[in-house]
């Protein structure tokens, strides 16, 4: 009898250890581990690291985790922190936060050269720099000139002098732009036409100029409230209340819309903000023709406005004289109604999927928009900035003459290079890995940050408003 009451207890022992350990396995295979700290079984999480380059060692509370890009799985919940090394590359340290059931990416790791090497692309003094939409070639003003740069090639040819002005533009306005000294020029979306702002004795000028072939047209005159392309063909830009639209070829510009406050241009389409008799403002959506419907009817009162979309929200950047205001909106009973984000801002506002940034007195301010836009946490504080690039997490800025990275998920912030204006650089190859700026003897320089690798990220910048 006692040796078949240890057989049976030997048997129920068997049966609770295979049902113990059979869920533990089941548990286990749906993403459940066990916490020794909580004495408590937990749904993990999934880190994703990705890095440009690739194949830099990755090390993850301390412990080896492999070669980028790598994917660690069955995380318990919990901040970690990452060390990214790779020969001849500046090391990037981070925390991030892992979450049950869920895979916190960190793709866009921007990893850059200890060692930066300039190379002279241009000997001569260049003022002004504007480069094309697809990178290709570059706008340069040097001396009263205009020439046009095939980057790799480093060949230039000229497409802007006084005779040639003179030949276009005739008159008392043709005579006072062959020695007007040009401010802005801007590239539209085909890389071939270049919209360039000058200002001459008698009067500030408007151009729209043909890189290809040379023509020129004098667009308007005096001050604009803004311009923008709304398309490679067709310009926009308003003065004193008045939208204009300007059609490449033709002579001029014809009017779209009155008394408007402000406008922009969102996802290749006009939306105005104009107001009534009772001082209400409005957003409307303008079409080339000049119609216009309302799209919302209760924004903020501002003497100037910015419009943008981040996701499915709208984003409203005002300004009354001073720092701006952010706003966001919120749809409730088929309306708009706008939150206040952040006040104070001092910089323009960037954003893509991932994120927004800004700069509202000193600090430096990130939302992740994935987590929808209802807070900002500081990342770093800015000192005399001017900021040049938001992208693929990093930020590029100029302070007293030096140019600095910082990368807004770990907080790693670098010196790079000397160099004289924040204006005058701009991005020419994929993953921000080689720079064209003009530095402190004016000459033109490229250098590389770091090597290229295919992947998912491209050029395209963070859109930026304000």
């Amino acid at each position: 009898m006692r040796q078949n009451w240890w057989v049976l207890t030997g048997y129920a022992v068997a049966v609770l250890v295979f049902f113990v350990v059979a869920t533990y396995v089941i548990l286990f295979a749906i993403g459940y581990k066990f916490d020794w700290t909580t004495k408590t079984l937990k749904k993990t999480g999934f880190l994703l690291v990705e890095t440009y380059p690739k194949n830099a060692n990755l090390k993850i509370a301390g412990k080896k985790g492999g070669t980028t890009p790598i994917t660690i799985k069955r995380l318990l919940p919990g901040d970690y922190l990452l060390e990214i090394d790779k020969t001849d590359y500046r090391s990037w340290i981070g925390t991030l936060s892992v979450e049950s059931g869920l895979v916190t990416e960190k793709r866009n790791t921007l990893l850059t050269l200890k060692e930066l090497a300039p190379e002279l692309m241009f000997d001569k003094p260049v003022e002004l720099l504007a480069i094309t939409p697809d990178r290709n070639r570059a706008a340069l003003v040097v001396g009263n000139e205009m020439l046009l740069m095939n980057i790799a090639t480093k060949t230039t040819s000229n497409i802007l002098a006084p005779t040639l002005i003179l030949q276009q533009i005739k008159g008392t306005d043709g005579k006072d732009l062959s020695t007007a000294k040009i401010t802005a020029m801007v590239f539209g979306p085909d890389s071939r036409m270049l919209w360039i702002s000058a200002i001459g004795r008698r009067d500030t000028y408007h151009l729209s100029l043909n890189t290809d072939n040379g023509q020129m047209v004098l667009v308007a005159k005096g001050g604009l409230m803004r311009s923008e392309w709304l398309n490679s063909n067709q310009l926009t830009f308003a003065q004193a209340g008045i939208l204009y639209l300007y059609q490449v070829g033709d002579k001029a510009p014809k009017i779209i819309k009155d008394k408007l406050i402000d406008y922009s241009i969102v996802d290749g389409t006009i939306y105005g903000v104009t107001d009534d008799e009772f001082g209400k403002h409005f957003l409307l959506k303008v079409g080339v023709d000049g119609s216009s419907k309302t799209e919302a009817d209760n924004l903020p009162i501002a003497k100037t406005y910015q419009a943008a979309k981040v996701d499915s929200s709208w984003i409203l950047i005002t300004n009354s004289g001073g720092p701006s205001n952010i706003w966001v909106s919120e749809r409730n009973a088929g309306k708009l109604k706008w939150n206040k984000f952040a006040s104070n801002v001092t910089s323009k506002v960037w954003w893509d999927s991932n994120y927004l940034m800004y700069i509202t007195g000193k600090d430096v301010m990130v939302a992740d928009i994935k987590k929808e836009i209802n807070e900002a946490l500081k990342v770093a504080t800015a000192g005399s900035w001017q900021t040049l690039y938001f992208s693929f997490d990093t930020l590029l800025f100029a302070e007293n003459g030096k140019l600095n990275s910082l990368d807004i998920t770990g907080k790693n912030q670098y010196q790079l290079l000397d160099l004289s204006s924040a204006n005058q650089i701009e991005p020419i190859a994929p993953q921000l890995s080689q720079l064209l700026y003009v530095g402190r003897d004016k000459k033109l320089y490229t250098v590389r940050l770091r090597e290229e690798t295919t992947g998912l990220l491209n050029l395209s910048r963070f859109n930026s408003v304000g």
